[in-house]
């Protein structure tokens, strides 16, 4: 079986810099001041992920997820909000937000099988096999949907409606501009 562990780091490049992602299979932890580290309680961590972002001309920071792959066909992704400086990270067992320049980690918790990001309306969607979430672009958890696959998802003015044949509809509604974080 192949594997992505102790992998050659993938470079991203990004509109502020390079952002580098390179997966261990050691979890040994090597923190520093400018480290943020997601850590998966639920789950005994098999996979270490080192996510380096380097602005130009800035001091790096890295983000270090530990978290517990649990398939060869799921993986993590990202989503860098550039407004915010919010970089959005999902990985099978965990979900959270890291704002950039302080470090802050903003909203982690455990989810069952998280699949990936979506902006929509100036939020993002944060979905998940049986959970789907909607964030505020600081980052923020707005609202929970039950939802069970296969799902379909729309977008529409009031939010973001999951349609599936077990949980029916379900809505991850947009905020109204009074009740939105920030305002």
């Amino acid at each position: 079986m192949s594997t992505i562990l102790d992998s050659v780091p993938t470079q991203i490049a990004v509109p502020f810099g390079l952002i580098v992602i390179t997966h261990h299979e050691s979890v040994m932890l090597e923190e520093t001041p400018r480290t943020v580290v997601l850590r998966e309680d639920t789950f005994t961590p098999n996979v270490l992920t080192e996510i380096e972002i380097c602005p130009t001309g800035e001091e790096r920071r890295s983000v270090l997820l530990l978290w517990n792959r649990q398939s060869v066909a799921r993986g993590m992704a990202l989503l860098y909000h550039p407004t915010t400086k919010i970089l959005f990270v999902g990985a099978e067992t965990i979900a959270a937000a890291v704002h950039l320049e302080s470090g802050k980690v903003i909203g982690a918790h455990t989810v069952a099988l998280f699949w990936s990001f979506q902006q929509a309306g100036g939020f993002v969607v944060e979905l998940g096999e049986v959970e789907c979430f909607l964030r505020a672009a600081t980052g923020e958890l707005l609202g929970q949907a039950s939802v069970d696959p296969p799902y379909e998802m729309f977008e529409t003015s009031e939010g973001i409606l999951f349609e599936s044949p077990a949980m029916g509809r379900q809505w991850l509604r947009f905020p109204k501009v009074n009740e939105r974080p920030g305002t």
